[in-house]
């Protein structure tokens, strides 16, 4: 985390962070993760399975890591898909800006987990009829909507009443 100094101090700290995501479909399902109650701003929002890039890390390799550390799958990259930002401010304040990768991955082995990891506490193969109920992570929800064409989601990322 970088502190700003000077007159800035006062307004927030700012992280920036890299990470990377992987989409997999089966059927007309997409497999998510949600966040944790670790999050204080996004706990309970869904997103795909991914995470912070370690420092020395490729991104191809995170997406690999982070998949198995959260769903229990073993997967390989297919493609890259996007590389995409969001800046927003978080509670604290914290001035947030990530940048990630987002690729297409195939399953190649493993054993579904369901019951999280890290920043998540749980993960499912969410229906495409399902995905507009569910709150979602804005910049993910985009880019759902992006790579699964004709259908609508909640990029609001505010939970359902």
């Amino acid at each position: 985390m970088t502190v700003v100094m000077g007159a800035d101090a006062a307004e927030a700290d700012r992280l920036q962070r890299l990470a990377a995501y992987g989409i997999v479909r089966r059927d007309d399902s997409v497999l998510l993760v949600r966040i944790g109650p670790k999050s204080v701003d996004d706990y309970k929002k869904w997103m795909l399975p991914g995470g912070g890039v370690e420092h020395g890390e490729h991104p191809r390799v995170t997406v690999v890591r982070e998949f198995k550390e959260e769903t229990g799958y073993d997967v390989e990259v297919v493609r890259l898909l996007d590389v995409d930002a969001e800046h927003r401010r978080l509670t604290g304040p914290l001035d947030f800006h990530a940048v990630f990768a987002l690729y297409e991955v195939a399953i190649v082995g493993g054993t579904f987990n369901p019951s999280g990891h890290g920043g998540v506490d749980t993960c499912a193969w969410i229906s495409l009829a399902e995905l507009p109920d569910l709150p979602l992570l804005t910049p993910i929800g985009a880019a759902l909507e992006k790579f699964l064409p004709h259908v609508a989601l909640n990029t609001s990322g505010q939970l359902p009443s």
